[in-house]
C-alpha cells in the first residue's frame, strides 16, 4: 500500500465503490450499513434503559462500548487506506501504470453497489417484511 497512491485518477470505477463500500461498512446514514448499526445501537440502549436483570445491563454496556471502538478503529483503517492508495500522487511505476478493472469485474462492483444502494433505500421495507422473524427472538 506505500507504494500506490493517486489511483482514483487512474481507477476512477474501483475508487469510487472502495469509497462507497467503506462508507457503508462505517455505518454512515444514508448508506446500507448505517441501518445494521443503528439497530445494534438501539437494541443495546433498549437494554440499557430497560433492564430488569444485572447481565443484560453489563452486556448492552459492553456492546455500546465495542461497537463504538470497532467504528472508530474501521474509521482510522480506511481514512489511512483512502490516503495512501487512492489520494495523492503515484509513487512508484506500477502506480503511474494503473488502469481500471476489466468491464467483467467493473461491472460485478457496480453490480454490488447498487445491491447496496437498493438496501439502502429501501431499507424500512427491509426491515418491515423481517418483523415478524425478528419478534421470534
Amino acid at each position: 500500500m506505500n507504494k500506490l497512491g493517486g489511483l482514483l485518477k487512474k481507477m476512477p470505477a474501483a475508487g469510487s465503490v472502495f469509497l462507497y463500500g467503506n462508507a457503508a461498512l462505517l455505518g454512515i446514514p444514508p448508506f446500507s450499513g448505517f441501518f445494521s448499526l443503528f439497530m445494534i445501537y438501539a437494541a443495546a440502549f433498549y437494554g440499557i434503559q430497560n433492564f430488569h436483570e444485572l447481565p443484560v445491563l453489563i452486556l448492552s454496556i459492553c456492546s455500546v462500548l465495542a461497537l463504538s471502538l470497532g467504528v472508530t478503529i474501521s474509521t482510522a483503517v480506511f481514512l489511512k487506506t483512502a490516503g495512501l492508495v487512492f489520494l495523492g500522487n503515484p509513487k512508484t511505476s506500477i502506480a503511474e501504470k494503473a488502469h481500471d478493472p476489466s468491464f467483467l469485474t467493473r461491472t460485478a462492483l457496480l453490480f454490488l453497489t447498487a445491491v447496496s444502494i437498493c438496501l439502502a433505500l429501501w431499507a424500512p421495507l427491509v426491515v418491515k417484511c423481517f418483523m415478524p422473524l425478528i419478534g421470534y427472538f
